[in-house]
């Protein structure tokens, strides 16, 4: 059964193609669109006491978005944000990293580095933290390598190297500034009938 909870705090606006991101107590929001309008803010609700907080953003900011894919870090308090529809709906490739350490804020963007193929550019996948140095991206829909659009039933992986391994020297917050962090991207062997294409 389905029940509307009271909350307090800095509520965020309305929105749709939104993300939400379990993180411990916090249930961190991304993104999305209002009429069109993106605003590519951030905002934290506290479980334990059903409160909003919409923290400062401080570093380069990531593409405003909506219809993109989120996932936590396994033991760090930060999101990756993939892909997604980005001004004009044109679909966005890329891997940002907000580190959302201290439930007040401010909270920081982190700069990174890919390497190897990166999924083409996809709006409404999945993206799944395996472990604590890797996601895995499927389906999704979007423009494929031979032009058009398709929805996708691909697998991607992303895996941590070693400027992700070394977070707690390199990722500092500086001059509103966080460090690069590194992750490769490879297209796994998959074994079986894989699902249709979705989105």
């Amino acid at each position: 059964m389905w029940n509307e909870v009271s909350v307090v705090g800095a509520k965020p606006g309305n929105r749709v193609g939104h993300s939400m991101t379990l993180l411990g107590e916090r249930i961190i929001l991304y993104g999305g669109s209002d009429n069109g309008d993106l605003p590519g803010d951030a905002a934290s609700l506290t479980l334990s006491q059903m409160k909003w907080i919409r923290p400062k953003l401080h570093g380069p900011a990531a593409t405003p978005r909506w219809r993109h894919a989120t996932c936590g870090m396994k033991d760090r308090d930060a999101i990756f944000i993939i892909g997604g529809l980005g001004e004009g709906n044109g679909e966005i490739m890329d891997c940002q990293l907000l580190d959302v350490s201290g439930s007040a804020g401010p909270w920081h963007w982190c700069r990174v580095v890919t390497y190897g193929e990166q999924p083409c550019p996809r709006a409404d996948h999945t993206a799944t933290t395996v472990d604590s140095k890797r996601i895995v991206v499927f389906g999704g829909m979007g423009t494929p390598k031979s032009g058009g659009r398709a929805k996708f039933n691909d697998v991607h992986e992303a895996r941590f190297g070693t400027a992700a391994a070394a977070w707690d020297t390199q990722c500092k917050p500086c001059d509103d500034l966080c460090e690069a962090v590194s992750i490769t991207w490879t297209q796994p062997t998959v074994n079986g009938t894989p699902p249709s294409p979705r989105c």
